[in-house]
């Protein structure tokens, strides 16, 4: 029998874990055994500290009610703030009381008494008001950055060209302040991290859940910042002496216990390089219809497509609203019920890994595109292809074809409704007889925030927002704030979708050279849901909110 920790006691004694699991424990430091606790979603980050508090005869506090003084955050080193993940809080004399979410830091208040002179007396805090308040008042990578400035052995700002920078580039400080920034912006729930030289100096910003975020970062980061994008050419194997012309490129990042893929794009503007990461987290393992959530009414249409064994699917939406997704849970869904079909996709990029499907990367730049890569592709016997997008005319008529002997064809495209599918296809001159006899289906799709479902607050449909599916006074609910959404009240996104089922009158319309708006009633009224229709049944469902909604999909409003 192992001894028991302090920690995992304290959390047996008061029933945050079964006295059961305590040997999943053993050999844990102090971190690692408050994060496996916590772990759960069901158990209470602030009612934890608050017991292991208790116990310690430590005070407990909310950093949330506490003005920070700016001059106490500046009597200690950031560097060690952000190693300890400590903010000080009070001053009482020669003694400072320091907030962290672990109580095992044994080191920090030698580190602080040496460094200022003064006793330490530590409380407990929320590890995420602790993170927010260091990267709030200190910027991201703060404790690296001063480290940085504090070194004399060269200027900061003296990045050269050629071997220097490459040197520079290299040194650990550098390495550590970009794993940093990657590593932040995982822990955000970031997609893309967007680096944005100005007149005005270095910004970062990150698109999380579809919205663009405002990064607080030092002004002094704008020194740095040919250094970085260097080393984020590095990383991606690109060229550092080449500025005068985009290139793109991938890194493979290990964050935590989770790899992500990388993809950088660099494009030079007036006052420097900008660059763009686009996060592709590996952790997804489970792909299917199922995965999407979709009301029963939807899954079951979607089920009845993709059991056809030819036509073209065509999902279609703007960037970033989810269509490559969605194209792989239908792929997978294919997979599970047809498991002797050859599946093939040709894509730009590769975004996951699917078992059992064969996948092509298209390389341009070796002549490999999407209409080159389709022909070959028809001699390898597939039964189901994927397309990443139909771009061209090119590409939509080797589509047309392939459906046509016999194959499903499964395609991205770029237009804001379903309807309008088949009058892209008819604007990139193919024929209507075509399209009316080929594309099977189209949806249209945008991606909603999802409420958090810890902390989400009931209401009502209030006078005024009331339409066919929501009506006044039916209980809905809206945003909260809690330890698992970081404060958002929002965590995740689910798709809304209006999904186009061709029938005879969609394809007389199509031979007709009906516009999308003819194609769209006529859909409506065989039943099909609008996007702002699909998006009012999920806040019926209690899993998004009207105002995010009318955010994503107002402009669809009119068609109700």
């Amino acid at each position: 029998m192992f001894q028991l920790s302090p920690l995992v006691r304290i959390a047996v004694d008061r029933g945050f874990v079964p006295a059961s699991e305590v040997q999943s424990f053993q050999g844990l430091d102090s971190q690692n055994v408050i994060e496996a606790i916590l772990r759960n979603p069901a158990t209470s980050e602030r009612q934890f500290l608050m017991a292991i508090a208790e116990h310690l005869a430590l005070p407990f506090v909310d950093l949330s009610t506490i003005e920070i003084v700016d001059s106490l955050m500046r009597m200690i080193s950031p560097s060690i703030l952000f190693r300890h993940q400590a903010i000080p809080v009070e001053l009482n004399g020669d003694c400072v009381t320091i907030a962290v979410s672990n109580p095992c830091v044994e080191s920090l208040g030698q580190e602080v008494e040496q460094a200022t002179g003064l006793d330490v007396e530590l409380a407990l805090a929320e590890t995420n008001q602790i993170r927010t308040l260091l990267k709030d008042r200190l910027g991201i990578a703060g404790g690296t950055l001063e480290g940085m400035l504090d070194d004399d052995s060269r200027p900061a700002d003296a990045v050269t060209e050629g071997d220097d920078e490459n040197s520079l580039a290299n040194e650990s400080s550098i390495v550590r302040l970009v794993n940093e920034l990657l590593s932040d912006a995982i822990a955000s729930g970031a997609s893309d991290i967007h680096l944005e030289p100005s007149q005005h100096g270095f910004g970062v910003r990150y698109r999380v859940d579809g919205l663009m975020l405002d990064q607080i970062v030092s002004r002094e980061m704008d020194r740095f910042h040919a250094a970085i994008v260097s080393r984020l050419k590095i990383m991606a194997m690109l060229n550092i002496a080449e500025k005068r012309l985009p290139q793109d490129g991938r890194i493979r990042f290990q964050a935590s216990r989770e790899e992500v893929d990388v993809r950088v794009s660099t494009i030079p503007m007036i006052h420097g390089e900008s660059v763009v990461l686009r996060l592709l987290r590996k952790g997804r393992s489970q792909w299917g219809l199922a995965q999407l959530e979709l009301p029963t009414h939807t899954a079951r249409q979607w089920q009845q497509i993709i059991n056809r064994t030819n036509g073209i699917i065509l999902v279609t939406g703007p960037t970033g609203s989810g269509k490559t997704t969605t194209l792989y849970h239908l792929l997978a869904e294919i997979r599970a019920t047809r498991p002797d079909a050859k599946i093939i996709t040709i894509e730009d990029p590769v975004e996951y890994s699917l078992p059992g499907v064969h996948q092509i990367q298209i390389n341009e730049a070796t002549g490999l595109t999407f209409a080159r890569g389709l022909r070959s592709v028809l001699r390898h016997d597939p039964d189901v292809i994927l397309l990443g997008e139909i771009r061209d005319q090119t590409t939509a008529r080797h589509a047309i074809e392939a459906a046509l002997t016999g194959h499903l064809v499964l395609a991205s495209l770029h237009t804001n409704d379903a309807a309008g599918a088949f009058t892209r296809l008819m604007e990139m001159e193919i024929e209507p007889y075509l399209v009316a006899s080929t594309l099977v289906a189209a949806a249209a799709q945008r991606l909603v925030r999802r409420l958090c479902p810890l902390c989400r607050k009931s209401t009502q449909v209030m006078p005024g927002e009331e339409n066919v599916i929501l009506p006044q006074g039916a209980t809905i609910y809206e945003p909260g704030g809690c330890r698992e959404c970081q404060g958002k009240g929002f965590k995740g996104r689910l798709p809304v979708l209006e999904l186009l089922q061709t029938d005879a009158a969609i394809r007389k319309l199509c031979l007709e050279h009906a516009s999308s708006q003819e194609i769209s009633e006529a859909a409506t009224k065989a039943g099909m849901r609008t996007l702002i229709e699909s998006g009012f049944e999920r806040v019926s469902e209690g899993k998004t909110c009207l105002a995010e909604v009318l955010r994503v999909a107002g402009d669809a409003q009119n068609r109700l």
